[in-house]
């Protein structure tokens, strides 16, 4: 996972075996003013395919879930948190400040980031206000996992079972899962960090 200015570039495996499987695929979001784009495109730079475009918005942080067959992006614009299918069909507004979406979160304010848990059925946001998460298989409320004003980027330890994610000054961790939700600052002093990746082998 890598920042490219304010866009994540998110790499995964499709499932497969033999050449299929070692073939990645590099998906990322697109603004180009006008029109907003999701886009991927093998990691050789073949094969550029727009999977879903729509007009206005700010493409911000995507990840990708084989699980659920999902590809979830932030629009810090339209303060919402979408998603199509992996072949780009079947669009989405996951979660939105309006009523337009499947879930509404009034307090939802220019989203960032997102990721999704080591279980791949949590998926974290980040926005104006901090980090909440919501499951997207049973939806309901979002919960408030975090709060902190000037959350970006968020990656997830899926081994260990922890969210990093940058706060103005810091970078941080905390759990994924259970009661204890308290916020541990890995490394401090850092002017407006952005993006994070955790290498999780």
């Amino acid at each position: 996972l890598s920042w490219n200015g304010d866009r994540i570039h998110q790499l995964c495996d499709p499932n497969g075996s033999g050449a299929a499987a070692n073939r990645t695929t590099v998906y990322f979001t697109s603004d180009e003013g006008a029109t907003s784009a999701i886009m991927k495109i093998d990691r050789d730079g073949q094969d550029l395919v727009e999977l879903f475009s729509y007009a206005g918005g700010k493409p911000m942080g995507i990840d990708y879930n084989a699980h659920l067959g999902l590809i979830v992006w932030a629009d810090s614009e339209l303060d919402a948190i979408n998603s199509v299918d992996l072949d780009g069909t079947n669009f989405q507004v996951q979660i939105a400040k309006g009523s337009n979406g499947a879930v509404q979160m009034t307090s939802l304010s220019e989203p960032v980031d997102v990721a999704f848990d080591e279980y791949k059925t949590n998926l974290f946001f980040s926005h104006s206000s901090g980090i909440h998460y919501l499951n997207l298989q049973t939806l309901g409320t979002p919960a408030e996992w975090v709060t902190m004003t000037g959350v970006t980027g968020l990656s997830v330890d899926a081994v260990r079972a922890d969210l990093f994610f940058c706060g103005p000054t810091d970078v941080h961790k905390v759990a994924t899962h259970g009661t204890d939700r308290s916020v541990t600052s890995v490394y401090s002093g850092v002017s407006s960090p952005y993006g994070v990746a955790v290498d999780d082998r």
